[in-house]
């Protein structure tokens, strides 16, 4: 029998079509984000790049590259938590389609939260030693280590190695 997608259905639709087949999964993954390491953590991994650089393993651009890297992974989490506080609350508030495009906004906002931090814990993970460098990365490439995206609606999402080229939904 021939999907769904293959008999014309528009890729637009495509997701609202797997929200309401996977839709209480989904909710329940929204509702609980996947827990984020602390920013203690992130501290860590902050210190022990300035070791390395005081070692003389790492050039002292690194050491900088880091502290932006830091300073953009609290404001990914500052920013993504403030955003998905407020889509719970508009989830518990609306009934009906309101209801579900709020959970399809709260749904992007935990996954592009989730990619965004990823991105750039990774990348401190690799200036640190603690994860091989991805092939072929080299420190200058490293500046532009989580390019920006616009999801829709206004906010600078980061991606690493993933890109995404689907039209916003308005």
């Amino acid at each position: 029998m021939p999907s769904i997608l293959s008999r014309g259905v528009s890729h637009r639709l495509a997701p609202g079509l797997a929200l309401l087949l996977l839709g209480p999964a989904l909710r329940a993954a929204a509702e609980t984000p996947a827990p984020l390491p602390p920013l203690e953590s992130f501290r860590t991994l902050l210190a022990q790049v300035g070791q390395a650089v005081g070692e003389g393993r790492l050039p002292a651009g690194a050491a900088a590259l880091a502290d932006e890297l830091a300073f953009d992974l609290e404001r990914d989490l500052i920013r993504g938590d403030a955003e998905i506080e407020v889509l719970r609350l508009e989830v518990a508030r609306f009934d009906g389609e309101a209801q579900q495009e709020a959970l399809d906004r709260l749904i992007a906002a935990v996954v592009a939260r989730q990619l965004a931090v990823g991105a750039r814990l990774r990348r401190l993970e690799e200036l640190a030693g603690i994860a091989p460098c991805a092939a072929g990365a080299d420190l200058p490439a490293a500046e532009s280590a989580a390019p920006a995206a616009e999801d829709g609606r206004g906010w600078s999402v980061a991606f690493g190695a993933a890109d995404v080229t689907e039209d916003p939904v308005p």
